[in-house]
């Protein structure tokens, strides 16, 4: 059997690497203890204000206007130079493949 080497990568999401931390809409209220984004896409806010909801997630959330970042580059530049075989993901947003990966695994429906 051929030895093989594992990297794991940490999740990564569309919107640069991280949810954004501490940005605040002027005149909303947040509940007490709560971060910004965890109150923005709770249910609560869904149901309460709607737009705010929709239109956080459209600028921070949406997989299908996502492009590849650095780590996507990274692994598809490592796969092309033989030091990766492929990449298992569990994402559906086809960033891998449009970064430039060959090999890539699970993630089958990509999104929009």
């Amino acid at each position: 059997m051929r030895g093989c080497d594992l990297d794991l990568w940490g999740s990564l999401s569309p919107s640069g690497d991280k949810l954004p931390q501490g940005q605040t809409t002027p005149g909303t209220n947040y509940p007490r203890g709560q971060e910004v984004h965890e109150y923005l896409l709770s249910s609560e806010c869904l149901r309460t204000q709607p737009e705010l909801f929709f239109d956080y997630y459209r600028k921070n959330l949406d997989a299908r206007k996502a492009e590849p970042n650095a780590a996507h580059f990274k692994l598809a530049e490592m796969e092309k130079s033989g030091r990766l075989e492929g990449v298992i993901t569990q994402n559906i947003d086809g960033l891998h493949q449009k970064a430039g990966s060959r090999n890539v695994q699970g993630g089958k429906r990509p999104l929009g």
